[in-house]
């Protein structure tokens, strides 16, 4: 019994000197090779784009030359005119905060040229990403980003797919006469016309109740502001 304890005692003395190894030493272990991550391809509203049309994977290679060639020109026009854009622009808040009708005078050409170099850059990439779409696929985008922006006023209509098919189709016709907002005349034409466009939707879309759904949910018009009367001249002096 000595000699058998003896042996036990030796070996676990053995077992814990010695590192147990299995399949080599830890340094000389095959490292697992993560597999390479994918280069982020479309992002944001083009991704949408490509998705809401279907886009085959050649053409979206193409999508992604040109939003790189236009994310490209947007940094030359900001490592140009950045710093002179962030400071009209904050001058002319703090003149528009001030009230001073001097400095708004002189600042609002400088910023509208700007403002007009940066809209053509950006119109530039806009026009070339839709001059790989065919007729149909433009239409079916505009289409989309009218029926997007029509959408907050039916959230509490729960619509079926059928009918956001129906309102779809609306939008994709209106979209071809549909003013673009380029400057203040054409946003109240476009602001109009979608009006028009919405009530067009409620008369032929929905149901009775779900017209009384959406009525419910319509923001409540803010109230305007009454502006105090000015005392005319010389009321209060009295002869």
């Amino acid at each position: 019994m000595r000699r058998y304890g003896w042996f036990l005692s030796a070996l676990a003395a053995l077992c814990l000197a010695a590192p147990v190894s299995l399949g080599g030493e830890a340094g000389d272990r095959p490292k697992k090779q993560r597999p390479a991550k994918k280069k982020p391809g479309l992002r944001g509203e083009h991704a949408m784009m490509a998705n809401v049309l279907k886009l085959d994977d050649e053409t979206k290679a193409k999508f992604a030359d040109v939003v790189k060639a236009g994310a490209a020109a947007m940094q030359e026009w900001t490592k140009a005119n950045g710093a002179k854009w962030k400071e009209v622009t904050k001058a002319l808040r703090d003149a528009r905060k001030n009230k001073d009708k001097d400095k708004l005078k002189e600042l609002t050409p400088q910023f509208n040229e700007l403002r007009k170099g940066r809209d053509k850059v950006m119109a530039d990439g806009k026009a070339k990403v839709l001059e790989l779409l065919t007729d149909e696929q433009k239409a079916v985008w505009e289409g989309f980003i009218l029926r997007r922006t029509l959408m907050r006023w039916f959230k509490g209509a729960k619509l079926t797919d059928e009918q956001k098919q129906q309102m779809q189709k609306l939008c994709e016709e209106k979209a071809k006469t549909m003013p673009a907002a380029t400057d203040q005349k054409s946003r109240r034409a476009r602001y109009q016309a979608m009006n028009k466009l919405r009530a067009e939707i409620v008369e032929k879309v929905l149901t009775d109740e779900q017209r009384e759904a959406v009525k419910k949910n319509l923001p409540k018009p803010k109230p305007k502001r009454q502006r105090k009367p000015k005392p005319k001249v010389g009321a209060d002096v009295q002869g």
